[in-house]
């Protein structure tokens, strides 16, 4: 399932180049001709019926996937990660442990970050950042439904 979603995206970009599209790859629709990704697609279930390796197969449809990457994936949720980071940075989120606390932060007794800060000194801003919070949760439930995860 894991790599099914990665070589997802790859494929999307490898259709993309070879259509033209110059744009972010979340804005490239390869099958908007109707016709060459089909035939691809197509091209590719013959080939990986007829022959002993997948890599095989998919080296006849997309010349330049050499290897499993998830740059493509990466590159295709880009404009989300961003938007995410605006707005944990907005709300005062923490970064995790690898973050450079500076010296009058690391000495605190009480996590001064994100929805810990302003619950004990802003009731307005501790509801703000839990409006974050559920966009947050949207845009993860959001996006484990697109990659195909079934829900229990």
């Amino acid at each position: 399932m894991f790599i099914a979603n990665v070589l997802q995206f790859q494929l999307q970009k490898s259709f993309c180049l070879e259509a033209g599209h110059r744009g972010p790859l979340y804005q490239c629709n390869p099958t908007a001709d109707g016709k060459s990704a089909g035939q691809r697609l197509k091209r590719l279930l013959r080939t990986a019926c007829s022959t002993a390796s997948f890599a095989d197969a998919l080296r006849t449809i997309a010349t330049n996937i050499s290897t499993l990457s998830a740059e493509p994936l990466l590159e295709y949720f880009r404009p989300l990660q961003r938007w995410l980071e605006h707005q944990n940075s907005l709300a005062m989120d923490c970064y995790g442990w690898n973050h450079n606390w500076t010296v009058n932060v690391t000495g605190l007794k009480y996590p001064r970050c994100g929805f810990h800060y302003y619950y004990y000194y802003s009731s307005a801003a501790a509801a703000a950042a839990s409006d974050i919070s559920n966009v947050k949760v949207f845009i993860v439930l959001l996006w484990l439904t697109m990659i195909g995860f079934a829900f229990p």
